[in-house]
């Protein structure tokens, strides 16, 4: 190597830091789309007809997958109360652990998305920093005040249409800026998965305090209870199940619950509104020695550790609530290991 090349990686090296900050994406999904979408409508740029549906379309698709949810949560408790244990044996008690664990682990990352939204709606920035102009900002309606009204200095794109800005391509009405958000999206997907900030056309800033806690109390803390809701009730209607196959068939079932909101999101959402929140600007925050000591701590130790005893929670609840004196032992684990190693033994 040439003695300036050397100069070069020593300057580079001796400058680089390691990065002090950590990134918050918007949840991909009806639930973050309930979050982003109202924040960066714009009256004038997308018009007040699209402004006024779009708000109802993001407010009729939350509610749909909150009712779909409970509508399915509720056939379970009865299910539960109706069904009752058929086998105290103890005999698929391997089965049942693992069943239900597996279970808990696809709800504890459902539990996780919920912290992550509420998370978001506190690191996401202000409309400014300055004290007087942050209590302006708290006393705003719903919606942010920089996207309410139809205001002269309109961003450069809203949640349907985008502003043309190039006056030689043929026009500036809103559908040239749709087909250029199209085109747009398109090129992008074609480069890759790198996410460019400065090419992000969403983004969450200027959110007021009503407008985060409208967003904690009708997304965040609902989807929260509805997901530990469905982890218990879940759990309990796979415990209960009668043979191994059925447990099995179960199982799958209820995962098929907890991805409704996903199946509604994919089935009802253009292609364009989903390109526009998954390449959303993040939310930067400042990720100290402490926070990230904290942070390597929950999700290396506590979420595994909260998984596995929510599945023994589950399992002795469900079995100690009909069968009378049952209590978790090693005699059903034994004896499933002890049929393995005899099958192992018949094919050798």
């Amino acid at each position: 190597l040439k003695p300036s090349c050397l100069k070069q990686r020593r300057s580079i090296s001796v400058d680089w830091t390691p990065p002090r900050e950590m990134d918050i994406s918007v949840p991909t999904g009806i639930y973050g789309m309930a979050i982003a979408e109202p924040a960066v409508l714009d009256r004038k740029l997308d018009g007040n007809f699209i402004y006024c549906v779009e708000l109802v379309r993001a407010l009729g698709m939350l509610c749909l997958s909150y009712i779909v949810s409970g509508l399915f949560m509720h056939q379970l408790w009865e299910m539960n109360e109706r069904n009752g244990m058929s086998n105290c044996s103890g005999k698929l008690l391997p089965l049942e652990l693992g069943c239900v664990f597996l279970f808990e682990v696809r709800m504890m990352a459902d539990v996780r998305k919920s912290f992550s939204i509420l998370t978001l709606l506190w690191a996401a920035p202000d409309a400014a920093r300055t004290p007087e102009v942050r209590m302006e900002v708290c006393k705003g309606t719903l919606l942010p005040m920089k996207y309410r009204p139809a205001a002269g200095d309109s961003p450069k794109a809203g949640a349907v249409m985008v502003r043309e800005e190039n006056k030689e391509v043929g026009g500036s009405g809103r559908l040239e800026g749709l087909v250029a958000r199209l085109t747009r999206m398109r090129r992008g997907s074609d480069r890759g998965s790198f996410r460019d900030d400065s090419r992000s056309l969403w983004k969450l800033e200027g959110l007021s305090c009503t407008y985060r806690l409208w967003c904690t109390l009708t997304i965040g803390l609902p989807k929260l209870a509805l997901d530990v809701a469905l982890a218990y009730l879940g759990g309990v209607y796979i415990v209960q199940t009668g043979s191994d196959e059925e447990m099995l068939t179960n199982s799958l079932a209820m995962v098929f619950i907890a991805e409704t909101d996903e199946l509604l999101y994919m089935a009802f959402t253009s292609d364009v509104m989903r390109q526009s929140l998954e390449t959303m600007r993040a939310v930067t925050v400042e990720m100290g020695n402490k926070k990230r000591l904290a942070t390597w701590f929950i999700n290396s130790f506590l979420y595994p550790l909260v998984t596995v005893l929510a599945a023994l929670a589950v399992v002795q609840q469900a079995r100690g609530m009909h069968c009378p004196g049952f209590a978790i032992s090693l005699g059903p684990f034994v004896d499933t290991a002890q049929s393995l190693v005899r099958e192992i033994r018949k094919i050798w």
